[in-house]
């Protein structure tokens, strides 16, 4: 997968990183882990802070020209765990995602979050961000409806290696139909 993608997330998205593509994670001042502006413990609103610095700065956490990059975001495990009503993740997502749509990168994928802990407002945020995707015409990797309970780790919270490994096909299938839809449309046509 080209180079050119610039991951916006969590622990989730840092470990897919670390262990499907080897690469360093780096450290924050307090310790937290991160890959791109995929940090452990990050909520929408400290992904929001972070992402407002990408035009003004060059920052340790991001580098480079936004119009060139295809965003991929998956965030919000951190804040159903410390219980943030669905009402404000909807208002925090919907800051979140037009902030980026106005810095016109080059793509952007939302994927819904995995299912984890609090298991009715994931569905009820899951559910919103594919009508957030829908209607802004932005493609939408659906996370939920590929991993399952097994491929969580036994904290609920964290995608084991096999949640992983779905993550980053998922991410990199859809990628990749956004680069080729003709080349993907033949192929399928050739598949019956």
């Amino acid at each position: 997968m080209p180079t050119k993608l610039l991951f916006l997330g969590d622990s989730n998205f840092c470990r897919m990183l670390r262990t499907i593509q080897r690469r360093q994670s780096k450290r924050t001042s307090n310790g937290k882990y991160f890959l791109d502006l995929a940090v452990g413990g990050q909520t929408i609103l400290k992904l929001l802070r972070r992402a407002k610095c990408i035009p003004k700065t060059c920052s340790p956490w991001f580098c480079g020209d936004i119009v060139e990059r295809h965003i991929v975001i998956m965030i919000g495990t951190n804040d159903i765990l410390h219980k943030t009503s669905p009402s404000q993740l909807k208002s925090q997502y919907s800051h979140l995602f037009r902030f980026l749509l106005s810095l016109n990168p080059k793509g952007i994928q939302i994927c819904t979050i995995p299912p984890c802990k609090n298991f009715e407002s994931v569905n009820e945020i899951n559910h919103y961000i594919r009508r957030f995707c829908a209607e802004k015409q932005i493609n939408c990797t659906d996370i939920e409806a590929i991993v399952n309970r097994n491929m969580m780790e036994g904290d609920g919270i964290h995608l084991n290696e096999q949640g992983l490994e779905a993550v980053w096909n998922a991410v990199a299938t859809n990628y990749n139909n956004i680069l080729n839809p003709l080349h993907n449309l033949i192929i399928s046509k050739t598949d019956h």
